[in-house]
């Protein structure tokens, strides 16, 4: 009687640790792929920057910060606005 008791009470011992390692493991995949989105997410935020940063031109900007035009004077000095375009507000008071 005894021996059966013993052997209930490590089948049980047995099981709970089993169940808390379950447990602890799920939870690790849970925290991992939390924090992985994460840094998927701030990466992507990184290689939005950058390309914002080169499609206005900021890649040919100097380490003291100075930006170089590099479009020829033709591109640079057109109008980006046609005078048919945008509103005129007469001001009066």
């Amino acid at each position: 009687m005894l021996k059966l008791f013993l052997s209930l009470i490590l089948a049980l011992i047995v099981a709970g640790l089993l169940a808390v390692g379950i447990l602890a493991f799920v939870i690790y995949r849970k925290v991992r792929g939390f924090a992985s989105s994460i840094k998927g997410d701030a990466a992507k935020n990184t290689n939005s920057s950058q390309q914002k940063a080169g499609y206005h031109g900021y890649r040919n900007a100097t380490p003291d910060g100075t930006i170089i035009d590099t479009r020829d004077p033709g591109t640079a000095s057109r109008k980006i606005i046609p005078s048919d375009e945008g509103e005129y507000v007469d001001y009066t008071e």
